[in-house]
């Protein structure tokens, strides 16, 4: 049967080829919504659980909102003095806070002479000993600390450890790469906070910094707050009492990526939705001409003996045959151009986003398989069965002359 149906694919090539790129481009179109949504619902959830902070403060001259500072690796260079921190939280709301994490941005300059890197990452000075969002993944990996020539890197900057690297002008050693995070922290290096400082005032004029010294300047503050605090209340009444930073909560910009998220997620389903039902119309087309077009070459093949179960497995085996190419073609084009899609995506819309492996390509290459076969199997079955039920004078009679 499998000789019979290959044959019959090739004799209708023009038929097989359309059927082939409707299935394709309904499969396709699937793989790449799917996967690129559950991509970005995956880097939230990584996001939320191995950021651990709960509100985040920045300078309000700051050009960028919270969504960049936490989730797009962007190397904002914006500074305020860590009077104006200590100032915003005297009072009532100092107890309110568990732990605190200051952080000093730089960048690094690609293919100026003082880095080994060909684009731009974001350089985070920390204070590692205080440090709660490296913490967990530092006592992973047993690391206790960092000397002023060692550096602690994202799982996308494409260092390993024990590498070294130029990094404006100083040499530093690769003393850990971080697991993926699906945030701007892949595409990040960490060193000490002092280090960050000093590297600030030898490469950049503090004209250009905006600061009369990087000895008490930061960038941003994460803050983890003690149980039973409400962030939202927290971040009220934090940034009225101070006009100098932004305060935003952790949680509510995650909600509102996710609800992001969401809307352009439905934006593209339904644009599936349309393509499908197209692709639908165009296959119900093509397969009732590939099987009620055939009425007479079944009619033979039924006079000569074949069986209603031969008949029907010739067709089966044929539109399966056609349905595996479609899923193959699309799924396989859905999962390359994830990617690229995502790019695009992270250019509108800042998000994270979790690790695509190769398992995870290949599943979406099966269940591609699996939704062509299943579509082409609705679409088939009942014509197919009506036709093999027919008596062989029948089909003959009626058939096409």
């Amino acid at each position: 049967m499998l000789k019979i149906a290959l044959s019959n694919i090739t004799r209708r090539r023009n038929n097989s080829i359309m059927a082939v790129i409707c299935i394709a481009l309904a499969v396709g179109i699937f793989t790449l919504i799917w996967s690129v949504f559950s991509l970005s619902s995956s880097g939230l959830e990584l996001s939320q659980s191995r950021l651990g902070a709960d509100v985040l403060i920045y300078p309000s001259h700051a050009q960028v909102d919270e969504e960049k500072l936490l989730f797009s690796g962007l190397a904002e260079m914006v500074y305020m003095d860590e009077e104006a921190f200590s100032a915003a939280i005297a009072g009532d709301l100092a107890p309110k806070i568990e732990e605190t994490s200051a952080q000093f941005f730089l960048q690094t300059l690609p293919n100026a002479g003082c880095c080994e890197v060909t684009e731009a990452f974001r350089i985070v000075g920390v204070e590692i000993e205080s440090d709660f969002i490296l913490k967990a993944w530092l006592e992973q990996e047993g690391i206790e600390s960092l000397n002023d020539q060692e550096i602690i890197v994202g799982r996308n900057v494409g260092k390993k450890a024990g590498d070294t690297t130029l990094i404006l002008n100083s040499l530093f050693t690769v003393k850990g790469v971080l697991h993926k995070t699906g945030t701007g922290m892949d595409k990040t290096i960490f060193m000490n906070m002092d280090m960050a400082r000093r590297l600030a005032d030898q490469t950049f004029p503090l004209t250009y910094l905006g600061v009369d010294s990087v000895d008490s300047a930061v960038t941003c503050y994460l803050l983890k707050l003690k149980d039973g605090t409400d962030a939202t209340t927290f971040v009220e009444e934090l940034q009225n009492k101070s006009t100098d930073i932004n305060v935003a909560s952790v949680r509510e910009t995650q909600s509102q990526l996710r609800t992001q998220i969401a809307l352009f997620s439905k934006i593209l389903f339904l644009f599936w939705i349309a393509i499908l039902i197209l692709c639908t119309i165009a296959l119900v087309s093509l397969f009732r001409g590939l099987i009620y077009g055939r009425k007479k070459e079944i009619g033979y093949l039924r006079a000569i003996g074949m069986q209603r179960k031969e008949i029907y497995l010739m067709f089966l085996w044929e539109i399966g045959l056609l349905g595996a190419m479609g899923g193959i073609l699309g799924g396989a084009a859905g999962v390359l151009l994830v990617n690229p899609l995502l790019s695009q995506i992270q250019s509108l819309l800042t998000i994270p986003t979790g690790e695509w492996t190769v398992s995870m390509g290949l599943m979406r290459v099966f269940s591609g398989i699996g939704l062509s076969l299943l579509l082409c199997a609705l679409i088939a079955v009942v014509p197919v069965s009506n036709l093999s039920k027919l008596a062989p004078y029948e089909v003959i009679s009626e058939g096409e002359i």
